[in-house]
């Protein structure tokens, strides 16, 4: 599958410099999402677009993010619509637009690469807060 052609980014936590990326590379639906060193090499793993309402999605396979409860850990799925896969950035956060007291979090602000991300409600921590730089 070629790399979508919409102005992509990455996703970078303003608590460690590390970039979201899916676990391995892999293409797979319900792969997860984790914390990992930045890659210069543009890999599609760590890129990012954003649709027309502002929803992610991933330039590997054109997923969209998908968490379900609170807690837990974020995974990339075809688009469906569902409010579990309406992730938006606003401002320094990433999070969802129907439940906007939710947003995307490193699991216990763990520093390592594989760190869990999942969805908490915000608290204002640096392992919640991100920046988006395009490439």
């Amino acid at each position: 599958m070629a790399l979508h052609r919409r102005r992509q980014f990455q996703i970078v936590s303003e608590l460690n410099g590390k970039a979201v990326d899916i676990n391995g590379g892999r293409r797979d639906a319900g792969t997860e999402l984790i914390m990992w060193g930045r890659k210069n090499d543009k890999s599609p793993n760590q890129l990012w677009y954003t649709e027309g309402d502002g929803t992610i999605r991933s330039a590997l396979n054109d997923f969209a993010l998908e968490a379900g409860a609170q807690g837990q850990q974020f995974r990339m799925t075809p688009w469906r619509g569902d409010p579990r896969q309406q992730w938006i950035i606003q401002g320094n956060k990433i999070v969802n637009r129907i439940l906007q007291i939710e947003c995307m979090d490193i699991e216990r602000a763990e520093n390592k690469d594989g760190a869990h991300l999942i969805a908490w409600k915000y608290n204002g921590g640096k392992n919640q807060h991100w920046r988006i730089e395009y490439v």
